[in-house]
């Protein structure tokens, strides 16, 4: 996971300037913790993955907004998580490595 989000990320600051001002890949690892913690509220135990849009969104919000929630649209003051996040329920477990989707897939 964190290898495809890395390689999209550098991928998009050529085109990106806020996202190419605040891109570092030294922080790659509190990236993909954070998203995984997103990932994790979003689904509350149940199966299902979030989409790859979804997960490179929250990669960006990090970098852009910052991890602490300031200013995030990753969560909403609630603390529930805004609607523009797209989860998929399953019941067929799913090969997260497989083509070039980027599962995240927490089901028990």
């Amino acid at each position: 996971m964190r290898t495809a989000i890395k390689e999209y990320l550098e991928k998009q600051i050529k085109n990106d300037t806020a996202l190419s001002e605040k891109y570092d890949p030294e922080k790659m690892d509190k990236c993909t913790e954070y998203i995984t913690d997103l990932a994790k509220k979003q689904l509350v135990g149940k199966p299902g993955y979030i989409e790859d849009a979804v997960v490179y969104k929250w990669a960006r919000d990090f970098f852009i907004e910052g991890p602490d929630g300031s200013g995030t649209k990753a969560e909403s003051a609630s603390g529930s998580l805004s609607d523009d996040v797209l989860v998929t329920g399953t019941t067929e477990e799913k090969d997260p490595w497989s083509g070039d989707q980027l599962s995240l897939d927490f089901g028990g």
